[in-house]
């Protein structure tokens, strides 16, 4: 008898071998492969996934989970549903109840026999409250046993009645067992189950790729403020090497502009050499920066080390030449490589959403270094909660955990425990901006700004960058610029997510090209630019928000400190009709702490930046209230949804809106249409419905009668609509006819979506 990888042997093993042996080679998993075949592949996956990130768990507990998962697809009625010849039966809980007692049988302990069990019977939905899971448990005696009887005829095991009957005993003691380790227990082994499940389904056998021991050299060029960063840079090296010597919570805060990601990568690679670590996972706030980041990554460590990961990651369409385990990451985000760059959001999700799909990533924690640049933008309600969960991780998964930002939170901070890797505060060698608070006691009317421009004669500098709160602000804002430049050889540009992301990229190109080539240019935007976008102004206003995001606008000011004189940064509280943009978008409790620091303070440089967040992030805390993120896990909420991003949308619903930039997207939409939505299809689907992600903004639901109205004014030679709903009715098409710069048009050329007069901005935060 050939034992399976990773075995003991002894009565357990062998009657899994015997159990897998009974099926033979005629009952199928999937069309054209034996169940046999596909848990044993399952579990050879989820032995190598353990065995090369180094984690610590029972091995018991993964070989059931992963050779039992799918066990109840013998039943007749899914092998006829698998031949066409019927509607099937569900598998996964009376697969986990198979499970259940098979443990019991083998005696197994309380613990290593309910998480396989749990996990198995959630592994195609969603983890549950530990609530939800305690009541599912309490079994239903009669359907389990008519369940598993129908399968039996394979199994030289025979359930009784009182077998299941006394299951009942293993749930006395199930309250006492909740706490974070059965939390993490079972959402480990859930993570690992899944991968290697969606893995073997690919057709991929788990391989994994080592860490690169080196890098790609890197230097800066000549001159002063590079010298500093070169300097900088090897100092926060060696001091990180010495200061980082286990797991835990650690920070790097740096200046803007000082190459923190340059400083990072070197650390993160310097800790996996000498801990053999596995992996590097790079997050990031916003999808913008992932790009920019992943390109210096790719220059460091080659194009082959690195993964890029993100909603609108592009995805190549080669299916029949795709490695499988490139299909699973485009089909469920898993993270393959060494070197993941992904977004924030990504990153809490792995350690709390319940589904499936995105719980996966959990496991590649285990012996990783984990960058969190920008940590600040996390909402300042988890910061707390979040340092603990962390903390707990690094012991439980051995992971080196780095927040990395000029603008440093107070997310486990050092009263509790973090440790800072900068060995002195770090300052730019020189003042490179200087802060002007226009009388925070008022606010003013979006033509303020003009007034702004024109008091200070902004027009003759080269570049610029104004930053409203909201999409039509910024809208506003553009038309009245617009109409009072002095010359048309001032290149003015729109920003914001009412633009397509292709648009958006193609703005943010051309802002980068004219600074490259010092023509005068003005860049109109909302948030989206605010941190990680590396564009160079020299002067900037900012409506009025929280203090961290007005430093890190700041923070595009002079940025390389080129000019002769200080880059200026300007901010007033802008309002329309009596209403404050700020109030509508960010947390009073923000503003406010905002107001307090800045009130005293109309005018500083940047050298005072540090001391003001200090204040700023310590006020905050003082007065808003957290979300203990570790005691919800002890009390059991682990279904809960809980995203890291709340859209705030007042009153309204969004809707997507596919804009017709060009002649690809009507073939995207046809052939999404003509491709049938079934297991065969579902990559390519994916794939085409990520191209056409491109082209994509999200519009109030409220919108689209006056929408219409507008577009019926616009004659057409087609007869379709010109704003119509497809795939499905889920997505609203706008055909190229209402694009333009009429009154009568949706989407502007420059400008991006035009709302309708009577709409109103939805107020949903730019992340």
């Amino acid at each position: 008898m050939n034992t399976l990888l990773g075995y003991q042997p002894g009565k357990f093993g062998e009657s899994l071998e015997n159990l897998l042996t009974s099926l033979g080679v005629n009952i199928l998993s999937h069309p054209q492969k034996a169940l046999s075949q596909h848990l044993r592949g399952v579990y050879q996956n989820s032995a190598a996934i353990i065995d090369s990130l180094g984690m610590d768990i029972d091995e018991q507990s993964l070989i059931l989970a992963s050779l039992l998962h799918d066990i109840y697809k013998a039943d007749d009625r899914f092998q006829r549903y698998l031949a066409n010849r019927g509607k099937g039966v569900h598998h996964a809980q009376p697969s986990a109840c198979f499970a259940l007692l098979f443990a019991r049988q083998h005696g197994f302990t309380f613990r290593q026999a309910i998480l396989p069990a749990e996990v198995i019977r959630r592994h195609h939905t969603y983890l549950k409250n530990f609530s939800d899971i305690e009541t599912a448990w309490k079994l239903d005696n009669e359907k389990l046993v008519s369940d598993l009887s129908s399968i039996d005829r394979f199994f030289s095991l025979r359930w009784q009645p009182r077998e299941v009957k006394d299951l009942r005993e293993f749930f006395f003691d199930l309250t006492e067992q909740r706490d974070e380790h059965l939390w993490f227990d079972l959402r480990l082994l859930y993570s690992v189950l899944i991968a290697a499940d969606r893995m073997d389904a690919c057709g991929r056998q788990y391989t994994f790729s080592s860490f690169p021991t080196a890098i790609h050299p890197f230097t800066f060029e000549q001159g002063e403020i590079n010298t500093w960063r070169t300097q900088l840079q090897q100092e926060c090296y060696e001091n990180a090497l010495q200061i980082i010597i286990e797991p835990g919570v650690y920070s790097l805060t740096l200046p803007t502009g000082a190459g923190k990601t340059l400083a990072g990568l070197k650390i993160a690679s310097a800790l996996i050499n000498k801990f053999e670590y596995k992996s590097l996972i790079y997050t990031l706030p916003f999808i913008s920066i992932v790009e920019q980041t992943t390109q210096t990554a790719k220059d460091l460590y080659g194009e082959d080390q690195v993964q890029e990961d993100h909603s609108l990651r592009p995805i190549d369409s080669d299916e029949d030449d795709k490695d499988p385990l490139k299909r699973m990451a485009d089909l469920f985000r898993y993270w393959y490589s060494p070197i993941v760059l992904t977004t924030m959001v990504q990153f809490w999700e792995a350690i709390f959403a319940p589904q499936a799909n995105r719980s996966m990533n959990f496991h590649r924690f285990s012996k990783a270094v984990v960058i969190l640049d920008e940590p600040q933008t996390i909402p300042i309600k988890y910061w707390e909660g979040l340092g603990e969960i962390l903390q707990f991780l690094s012991k439980k998964m051995g992971t080196i955990f780095i927040l990395m930002t000029a603008t440093q939170p107070h997310i486990y901070d050092k009263k509790a425990g973090r440790k800072e890797t900068a060995p002195r505060p770090y300052k730019f060698p020189q003042n490179r901006h200087h802060y002007q608070i226009i009388d925070l006691n008022q606010s003013f009317e979006i033509s303020k700004i003009l007034e702004v421009i024109e008091d200070n004669h902004l027009f003759k500098m080269d570049s610029g960058l104004v930053v409203l709160n909201t999409r039509k602000a910024a809208l506003q804002t553009f038309d009245l610029i617009k109409s009072s430049l002095p010359s048309d050889q001032i290149h003015l540009r729109l920003l914001s997510t009412w633009l397509t992301p292709r648009h958006r990229k193609q703005v943010l190109a051309d802002v980068k090209k004219d600074q490259g080539e010092k023509r005068p240019m003005l860049l109109v935007s909302t948030q989206v630019v605010e941190a990680g976008v590396d564009l160079d102004f020299d002067w900037v206003f900012r409506d009025f928000g929280p203090l961290d995001s007005i430093v890190q606008v700041g923070g595009r000011c002079n940025r390389h400190a080129k000019r002769s004189n200080l880059g200026m940064i300007f901010v007033a509280n802008l309002q329309s009709n009596g209403r404050k943009f700020a109030n509508s978008v960010y947390d009073k409790v923000l503003l406010e702490a905002t107001r307090t620091v800045l009130i005293n303070y109309p005018e500083f440089d940047e050298d005072a930046v540090s001391d003001l967040i200090s204040k700023y992030y310590h006020d905050i805390l003082a007065s808003k209230a957290t979300e203990d993120l570790l005691s919800e896990i002890r009390d059991g909420k682990w279904g809960e949804n809980r995203p890291l991003f709340e859209d705030r949308v007042y009153d309204q619903d969004l809707v997507s809106m596919i804009i017709e930039e060009n002649e690809k997207v009507p073939i995207l939409i046809k052939e999404l249409i003509e491709t049938i939505p079934n297991l065969e299809n579902i990559g390519k689907r994916k794939t085409l419905m990520q191209d056409l992600q491109q082209y994509i903004i999200q519009v109030p639901q409220k919108s689209i009668s006056s929408i219409k109205n507008r577009c019926s004014q616009i004659f057409s030679n087609d007869q379709d609509e010109i704003l119509g709903q497809v795939l499905g009715r889920s997505f609203y098409y706008l055909r190229n006819d209402a694009i333009g710069e009429k009154s009568f048009h949706t989407y502007h050329p420059i400008k991006g979506f035009i709302p309708p007069e009577e709409s109103e901005e939805d107020a949903v935060l730019m992340y």
